[in-house]
């Protein structure tokens, strides 16, 4: 699909116009928040989404550049602690482990990481990070074709979100990730309207971070 994209940039045009008139009501809510309110949210705490994990060793290329991202707010020193959330429902497969275990060889100290093994989906992430983890504000990273829907759910959980892009790996990565999140920004939509809770809420040993 890409490449015919690639052959027809007039083609290419219409799909991406397309694409952001169906995430539209996600996509100015994000604008808003980059341009708004990223001033009011002083942060030192930035918030890791999961994206996958190969052989339950080492990070996707989608969540390497997000945790790359961390690494460079981090050693810019406009964050102190790194919220890392994502899946370990199961023995071989463990997100936050392999997200801290990279952080931890590209120079961030253990202390300054924490882990939440509950992040299941973006909306489990944003639940727990303010009724488990007590976060108020923080800078969230993703890619751009992920913010949209992640900043809103943040936000509905009453969190202060300085959205932080980070930069995908390629054109088709980029183009798949803005198809799959039409129907899950629709979900998201519907899901916020009624009371959500996730499966995994805490059990009171974890770190408060605020």
């Amino acid at each position: 699909m890409t490449k015919i994209l690639k052959q027809y940039p007039t083609l290419l045009k219409y799909v991406t116009w397309g694409l952001i008139i169906l995430l539209l009501p996600l996509s100015i809510y994000t604008i808003q928040e980059m341009f708004f309110r990223s001033n009011k949210n002083e942060t030192s705490i930035a918030m890791v989404l999961g994206a996958g994990i190969i052989n339950n060793e080492l990070p996707t290329k989608v969540l390497e550049k997000r945790l790359e991202s961390a690494i460079k707010l981090y050693n810019e020193k406009k964050i102190t602690k790194i919220l890392v959330s994502g899946d370990n429902s199961s023995v071989s497969h463990n997100e936050p482990e392999v997200m801290q275990n990279y952080l931890i060889k590209n120079g961030i100290p253990e202390r300054d990481i924490i882990q939440d093994y509950g992040g299941r989906r973006t909306i489990d992430s944003c639940w727990r990070a303010k009724n488990v983890f007590k976060v108020k504000n923080l800078y969230l990273i993703s890619q751009n074709f992920h913010l949209p829907r992640a900043s809103f759910l943040c936000r509905n959980q009453n969190i202060g979100v300085i959205p932080e892009p980070a930069i995908n790996s390629t054109l088709g990565i980029e183009f798949n990730g803005f198809v799959r999140e039409i129907p899950a920004s629709w979900v998201a939509l519907w899901e916020t309207s009624s009371s959500y809770e996730p499966e995994i809420k805490g059990n009171g040993s974890e770190q408060s971070i605020n």
